[in-house]
C-alpha cells in the first residue's frame, strides 16, 4: 500500500483511487482519502480528517475532527467514545479512533470528484456529491470558499481549477489540468500529462509519463517525475526538479533553481540561475545559455562552474556534461515590444529560432513543434504545421495556428485567434476577443470581457467566460457554457448541448436535437423540432421560448411552465420551466404575468394594457400553486402605481418611482431602482425596497420588511401583528432604539473602520434572537475569531454542514437603565470547563435564552437523543454557571442559511434561530425574551421553513438532564 507521509508543518494531504496510507505527523493536518481502503492517521496536532466507507482512520493526539456524509448509523465504543464503527448508507463501513470531533456535510464532501471517463471539470460541472468548481463550497478547514479539491479519476481528463487555491490530481490517464489563479497544487498522476499552473505561487507535479508543464506566473515548485518532460518555469523566481528521464528545463524570467535529476537533460538557463544536470542513470546533461562573457570553471569538478553574461549577472551550474553556449536555437521564437509578423521569415534575435524550421528542441517534440511568445505590441502569428504552443503577450494580437493540436491563448488585449484542423485548446483571456476553433474537436475559451467564440467544424467545447458574450457552436454536437454575463449561444448543426449558467441568456438551436439550459434569471429560447428547453428557476426567473411553424401548444394540466410543442412537421419539442411561450409570433393565451409598458401605468382591476390579456384579480393565474387571484406583475419602466386586490401577489416595480400596493393577502412586493413607496396592505407581507431611498410600509399581518441605507420602514400594527425588519446581506450596522418605545428606532450602517456610511429609520418592528456578546471567540476557517469581528461573507465551523457563510450579523446594546428594568435580560456566565471535557476552553457570557450543545448518555437515555439544546438560564445552578448583573451588556447574533451548531469558546452551541419554530414552540418566558431583546429580527408565520438543529430542552427537562 503506497504511502504519504506529511511534514511536521500544516499539510493538506489527498489519497487517490488506491487504498493508500496518509501519515499526517506533527502539525494541524487535512487528510483526504481517495476510492477507499485508506489508512489515515492525523498524527499530533489538530486534524481535520475526511474518510469513505473501508477507511480506518486514527486521530491521534490533541483535538481531531472527522468530516462525514452519508451516514447510516455511528456505533461508539462504549469505554472510549473517541472510537467506533461508522455505516454509511451504501452499507459500507469505517472504524476510528482518538476523535474528537464529528461534522456531518449534507451530501458534499468538500472534493470535485471525476468519473472513470473522459471529464471535463471546470465551471458548470457538478460530482455526484454535489460539489462543483468555484461553487462557494469548501468544506476543509484553512480554506477560502472558492479553493477546490478536484480529484479527476482515470480517462483522458480535463480540468480547470478556476479561483482560489485548488489541489487538482489527475490520476491515471493523459490528462490536463489548469490552475488558473491562486496557489495551486497540480499532479498529473499517470500518463503523459500537462500541467498549467497560471497565476499564483504554484506546486506542478508531472508524475509517470512524458508530461509537458508550464509553471505559469509566480514563485512555482515543479516536480517532473518519471519520464522525458517538457517544462517551462515561466516568469518568477521558480524551482524545478526533472527527475527521472531525459527532461528539458527553461527557466525564462526571473532567479531559478534548475535541477534535471536522473538521465540525459536539456537546461536553458539564463541570469541568477542555479543549475544542476544530475548523476544518476543515462548521465549526459547539457547546458544551453546565450550572451555569455566569460566561463569559469571549477578546478576540482570540471562540470560545475559560473558563466558571466554580458551584463555583468551570473549563473552557477554543477553536473553538467555538456555546455552550448551562444549559438543556436533554443526552441522558443521570441517576439519583440514592437508590432510583429511571426512566420516563417521571421528569425528570433535571442536563438535564431524559426516557425517550420525543424529546429524544436524539447524533448518528445516533433522538429516543427514551435513554442512562441510573440510578447508586447500588436503581433501576427502564424505557427504553421506541428503541434504549436503561442501566447499573444499584451497588445491586440492576430494568432493563426496551423494543423495539428495546438495550444493558443491571447493574454491581455483584443485579440483574434484562429485555429486549424486538430483538436486545438485556445483561450482569448483578458480583452474583447474573438476567438475561432476551426475543424477539430475544440476546446474554446473567450476569457474575460466580451467576447465571440466560434467552435467551428468538430464536437466542440465552447465557454464564454465574463462578460457579454456571443457564443457560436457550428458544425458538430458541440457543448457551450455562456457562463457569466447575458450571452447569446447560437448552436448551428448538430445535437447540442447549451447552458446559459448565470444571467439574461438568449438561445438559438440551429439545427439538430438539441438541449437548452437557461439555469439562472430570465432568459430566451429559440427553439425547433427535437429539442428540449429548460428555463430553470434561479435568479429573477421569467423565461420565454420562441417556435415556428406550429400546429399545437399542449401544457401540463399540473403546471403550465412544462408542456409539448407540436409542429407543422408532426415533430416535437418539450419545455419545461418556461413562463412564456410566443408561437409563430402570437402570444399564446395568458402567460400569468400582469405587464406594464414603458411609461406611467396605472395597473389596477380595471387595467387591460397587458399583451396576453392577463388581468389583476381575474381568476387568470397559470402557476398551478397559486390561488385564482395570486397575480404576477411586471410594472416595468416609467412612474406606475399598481394596487394587486385580493390574493397573494407578487410585484415589481421595474424602473421609475413606483407606488406599489399589494392590498389583501399574503404579498411580495420589490420596488425596482428609484425612489419607491410599499405598502403590503392587510396580511403576511414581504417587502423589498431595492435601489433608492424607500418607503416601507407592513400594513396589518406579520410583515417582514427589507430595508437599506435611506429607507423609512414602518411595520403596521393591525391584526395578529409582528413586523420583522431583515437586514440580511447589508453588511455592518448598528441599532440604536428609542429610549421611550424599543419598537421605533435608527439603524446606522458602517464602513469596515466603524463610520457611519448611512441611516434607516424603523418603526412598529418586533424581534430578537438569543445571542454571545463580545469576546466569545468562534471558530472559523481563519482559527478563532472575536465574534464582535465576524462579518457577512466569514466562513464558520458548523457541526452538522462544515464551514458555512455567515448571512447576516447584527448587535445591540443593553445599558444599565435597560438592564434594571428588565433583569431577566441580565446575561449568564459559564466558567471554563463548567460543562463538562474541559469546556468551555475559557469563561463565557450569553444570553441567557442561548442554547449550549449538551451531549452523553443522560440525554440519549431521557430523550432519545444522544444530542440536545438547553438554554444558558436552565443551565444556572450548575457548578460554574450564574447569571450576572453587569453595568451595561452587548450581545452579538450570527444568522446562517440554516439553524447551525458552531463552536464558541471550545464549546458547541447554537447560532440565531429565526421563526415561527423559535417564537411559538418555546415557552412564553422565552418568547417574551425574545420580543424584548432584538425587535430587528424574525421570521413570520409562512415565510421560511427554519427547523431547529436539536431537540431543546424545557426548564424540568434541563432539570432530569441534571438531576
Amino acid at each position: 500500500m503506497p504511502t504519504i507521509t506529511g511534514t511536521t508543518g500544516d499539510d493538506t494531504l489527498t489519497g487517490g483511487t488506491a487504498a493508500e496510507t496518509l501519515l499526517g505527523d506533527a502539525g494541524n493536518d487535512v487528510l483526504v482519502g481517495g476510492g477507499g481502503g485508506d489508512l489515515l492517521a492525523g498524527g499530533d496536532g489538530a486534524d481535520t480528517i475526511s474518510g469513505t466507507g473501508g477507511d480506518t482512520v486514527d486521530g491521534g493526539a490533541d483535538r481531531d475532527t472527522l468530516l462525514l456524509r452519508d451516514v447510516l448509523t455511528i456505533a461508539y465504543d462504549p469505554l472510549n467514545p473517541g472510537a467506533g464503527t461508522i455505516t454509511f448508507i451504501d452499507s459500507s463501513t469505517m472504524t476510528f479512533s482518538q476523535i474528537e470531533e464529528y461534522v456531518f456535510a449534507a451530501g458534499r464532501d468538500g472534493v470535485v470528484d471525476g468519473t472513470a471517463g473522459d471529464d471535463l471539470i471546470g465551471y458548470g460541472y457538478v460530482d455526484a456529491d454535489g460539489d462543483a468548481q468555484d461553487a462557494n463550497d469548501a468544506l476543509l478547514p484553512g480554506e477560502a470558499p472558492n479553493d477546490d479539491i478536484i480529484a479527476a479519476g482515470d480517462g483522458h481528463d480535463t480540468v480547470y481549477g478556476g479561483g482560489g487555491n485548488d489541489d487538482i490530481t489527475g490520476d491515471a490517464g493523459d490528462d490536463a489540468l489548469h490552475g488558473d489563479s491562486g496557489d495551486d497544487a497540480l499532479d498529473g498522476g499517470t500518463g503523459d500529462d500537462s500541467l498549467f499552473g497560471g497565476d499564483g505561487a504554484d506546486t506542478l507535479a508531472g508524475g509517470e509519463g512524458a508530461d509537458l508543464i508550464d509553471s505559469g506566473d509566480g514563485d512555482d515548485v515543479v516536480f517532473g517525475g518519471d519520464g522525458a518532460d517538457n517544462i517551462f518555469a515561466s516568469t518568477g523566481n521558480d524551482t524545478v526538479y526533472g527527475g527521472a528521464g531525459n527532461d528539458t528545463l527553461r527557466g525564462d524570467a526571473g532567479a531559478d533553481h534548475l535541477a534535471g535529476g536522473a538521465d540525459a537533460d536539456a537546461i536553458y538557463g539564463g541570469a541568477g540561475d542555479v543549475v544542476d544536470g544530475g548523476e544518476g542513470g543515462d548521465d549526459n546533461d547539457t547546458l544551453y545559455a546565450g550572451d555569455v562573457l566569460s566561463i569559469s570553471l571549477d578546478p576540482g569538478n570540471p562540470e560545475g562552474g559560473t558563466l558571466t553574461f554580458f551584463d555583468s549577472s551570473t549563473m552557477t551550474f554543477s553536473n553538467m556534461e555538456r555546455l552550448i553556449l551562444n549559438g543556436g536555437p533554443d526552441g522558443i521564437i521570441y517576439g519583440t515590444d514592437s508590432d510583429d509578423l511571426i512566420d516563417e521569415s521571421y528569425v528570433d534575435a535571442q536563438g535564431g529560432d524559426r516557425v517550420d524550421a525543424g529546429d524544436a528542441v524539447f524533448a518528445g517534440t516533433a522538429p516543427d513543434d514551435d513554442g512562441i511568445s510573440a510578447g508586447a505590441g500588436n503581433d501576427t502569428v502564424r505557427s504553421g504545421a506541428g503541434v504549436d504552443d503561442v501566447y499573444g503577450g499584451d497588445g491586440d494580437d492576430l494568432l493563426e495556428l496551423g494543423d495539428g493540436n495546438d495550444y493558443a491563448q491571447g493574454d491581455a488585449g483584443n485579440d483574434t485567434l484562429h485555429g486549424q484542423k486538430g483538436d486545438d485548446f485556445i483561450r482569448g483571456d483578458a480583452g474583447d476577443d474573438s476567438v475561432y476553433g476551426g475543424e477539430g474537436d475544440d476546446q474554446v475559451f473567450g476569457g474575460a470581457d466580451n467576447d465571440q467564440v466560434f467552435g467551428g467544424v468538430g464536437n466542440d467545447s465552447v465557454f464564454g467566460g465574463l462578460g457579454q458574450d456571443t457564443i457560436f457552436g457550428e458544425d458538430g454536437n458541440d457543448t457551450m457554457f455562456g457562463m457569466f454575463g447575458d450571452d447569446v449561444i447560437y448552436g448551428g448543426d448538430g445535437d447540442d448541448r447549451m447552458s446559459g449558467n448565470i444571467g439574461n441568456d438568449t438561445f438559438y438551436g440551429g439545427a439538430g436535437a438539441d438541449e437548452m439550459v437557461g439555469e439562472d434569471d430570465a432568459d430566451t429560447f429559440h427553439g425547433a423540432e427535437g429539442d428540449a428547453v429548460y428555463g430553470g428557476e434561479g435568479g429573477h426567473d421569467l423565461d420565454t421560448l420562441h417556435v415556428n411553424d406550429v400546429a399545437s401548444v399542449h401544457f401540463d394540466a399540473d403546471n403550465a411552465e412544462n408542456g409539448i410543442v407540436t409542429f407543422n412537421s408532426g415533430g416535437t419539442l418539450t419545455f419545461t420551466g418556461i413562463e412564456h411561450v410566443v408561437a409563430d409570433g402570437q402570444h399564446l393565451g395568458r402567460d400569468g404575468v400582469v405587464e406594464g409598458t414603458d411609461g406611467a401605468d396605472l395597473i389596477d382591476a380595471g387595467y387591460t394594457g397587458d399583451p396576453e390579456g392577463d388581468r389583476i384579480d381575474n381568476a387568470d393565474a397559470v402557476d398551478p400553486a397559486a390561488g385564482p387571484d395570486d397575480d404576477l406583475v411586471q410594472a416595468g419602466a416609467g412612474n406606475d402605481t399598481v394596487q394587486a386586490g385580493d390574493g397573494n401577489d407578487t410585484i415589481f416595480g421595474g424602473t421609475g418611482t413606483d407606488a406599489l400596493f399589494g392590498d389583501a393577502g399574503d404579498d411580495l412586493i420589490y420596488g425596482g431602482d428609484d425612489l419607491d413607496v410599499l405598502d403590503g396592505g392587510t396580511g403576511n407581507d414581504t417587502l423589498v425596497g431595492g435601489a433608492g431611498p424607500d418607503k416601507l410600509f407592513g400594513g396589518d399581518g406579520r410583515d417582514r420588511l427589507f430595508g437599506n441605507a435611506g429607507d423609512t420602514v414602518d411595520g403596521g400594527e393591525g391584526g395578529d401583528d409582528f413586523d420583522v425588519l431583515d437586514l440580511t446581506g447589508t453588511g455592518r450596522f448598528e441599532i440604536l432604539p428609542d429610549a421611550d418605545n424599543a419598537e421605533n428606532g435608527t439603524v446606522n450602517f458602517l464602513d469596515a473602520d466603524g463610520n457611519v456610511t448611512g441611516s434607516l429609520t424603523f418603526s412598529n418592528i418586533e424581534s430578537i434572537v438569543p445571542c454571545f456578546t463580545p469576546g466569545s471567540l468562534i471558530l472559523t476557517d481563519r482559527g478563532e475569531v472575536p465574534v464582535e469581528d465576524l462579518e457577512p461573507g466569514d466562513r464558520v465551523l458548523t457541526r452538522d454542514n462544515g464551514y458555512q457563510v455567515i448571512r447576516w450579523a447584527g448587535s445591540r446594546r443593553l445599558g444599565r437603565a435597560d438592564l434594571l428594568a428588565q433583569p431577566h435580560m441580565n446575561p449568564v456566565l459559564i466558567r471554563a470547563g463548567a460543562l463538562g471535557d474541559a469546556l468551555p476552553e475559557r469563561d463565557m457570557q450569553v444570553s441567557p435564552q442561548h442554547r449550549m450543545l449538551i451531549t452523553g448518555p443522560r440525554a440519549e437515555m431521557f430523550f432519545g437523543e444522544h444530542e440536545v439544546l438547553v438554554a444558558a438560564t436552565h443551565l444556572v445552578g450548575l457548578t460554574g454557571v450564574a447569571r450576572i448583573a453587569p453595568r451595561d451588556v452587548t450581545y452579538i447574533h450570527l444568522m446562517f442559511d440554516r439553524h447551525e451548531i458552531i463552536r464558541a469558546d471550545g464549546a458547541w452551541s447554537e447560532s440565531f434561530q429565526p421563526g415561527e419554530l423559535t417564537l411559538n414552540g418555546i415557552g412564553a418566558a422565552q418568547r417574551a425574551e425574545i420580543l424584548a431583546l432584538f425587535p430587528q429580527l424574525g421570521r413570520p408565520e409562512g415565510l421560511v421553513a427554519y427547523a431547529s438543529a436539536r431537540l431543546s430542552l424545557k426548564r424540568h427537562e434541563a432539570a432530569l438532564l441534571f438531576g
